[in-house]
C-alpha cells in the first residue's frame, strides 16, 4: 500500500513537474518570441535611422541647390534690371538722336532762310546803289 501511495505520489509529482516544465517551456517560447520581436524592432529602428540620415543628406543637398537657384535668380534679376536700365538709356539716346536730327533740320532751314535774306539784302543794296 505504501509502495502504491509512493508510486502515486511520484506520479503526481512527476505530473506537477511536467506541468511546471510545460509552463516553463511556454514562458521560454514567449520570451524567445519577445526577444525576436525586439531584435526585429531594433533592425527596423536601425533601418529607419539610416533612412533618416539619407533623407537629411538629401535635404541638405536640396538646400544647397535651393541656395544656388536663389543666387541664380538674384543674378538674373540684376541682369534684367541692368538690361532695363540699358533699354531706358537706349530709348533716351534714340530720343536725343531724334531731337538732334530735328534741330539739324531746323538749323539747315534757318541757314537757308538767312542766305535768302542775305541775298535779298544784297540785291536791295545793289538796287539802291544803282
Amino acid at each position: 500500500e505504501k509502495l502504491r501511495e509512493s508510486i502515486q505520489q511520484s506520479a503526481r509529482e512527476k505530473s506537477g513537474v511536467e506541468r511546471e516544465l510545460q509552463v516553463a517551456r511556454h514562458e521560454l517560447e514567449k520570451r524567445q518570441a519577445v526577444e525576436q520581436e525586439l531584435e526585429h524592432t531594433r533592425t527596423e529602428l536601425t533601418d529607419l535611422q539610416h533612412t533618416v540620415q539619407a533623407l537629411q543628406g538629401e535635404l541638405q543637398q536640396a538646400r544647397v541647390r535651393e541656395q544656388g537657384l536663389e543666387a541664380t535668380v538674384e543674378d538674373a534679376r540684376q541682369e534684367l534690371a541692368r538690361a532695363d536700365e540699358g533699354e531706358a538709356q537706349r530709348e533716351e539716346a534714340a530720343a536725343m538722336r531724334q531731337e538732334v536730327e530735328r534741330l539739324q533740320v531746323a538749323l539747315e532751314v534757318a541757314e537757308r532762310e538767312a542766305r535768302q535774306a542775305q541775298q535779298r539784302m544784297d540785291r536791295a543794296e545793289h538796287a539802291q546803289a544803282e
